[in-house]
């Protein structure tokens, strides 16, 4: 009898030490729930550039491309130049110029000197 009740203790102990690992794995992987959500959520700039069109809001489409862009410079997950380059060819498609403030800069650096 001793011994089966020291072979469920031995199994009750693992079982709780497995329960912690699990419990402290599962925390980890929800920790960062930005990169969760830029993976899993769809991207509503574009549409919402789009219904500015739409309406003939080219002003506010204009806005929304250059918050995007200074939204990833701030993520820091893209090089400047590649970033720089895709702001004026989304700029382009809405016949808009890039702001001169913006043109003059050519560093995440010189952006953040800005201010």
């Amino acid at each position: 009898m001793e011994d089966l009740v020291g072979f469920v203790s031995i199994i009750i102990i693992v079982f709780g030490i497995l329960q912690i690992i699990l419990f402290f794995k599962l925390w980890g992987m929800t920790n960062d729930v930005r990169k969760l959500r830029k993976q899993v959520a769809p991207n509503y700039s574009k549409l919402e550039i789009i219904k500015c069109l739409v309406f003939e809001n080219k002003a506010k489409a204009k806005e929304i491309v250059i918050n995007n862009f200074i939204k990833k410079i701030s993520d820091g997950d893209y090089a400047f130049s590649t970033l720089k380059q895709e702001l004026e060819e989304n700029l382009k498609k809405l016949n808009e110029e890039i702001p001169q403030r913006l043109k003059d800069i050519n560093s995440t650096s010189e952006f953040y000197d800005l201010f």
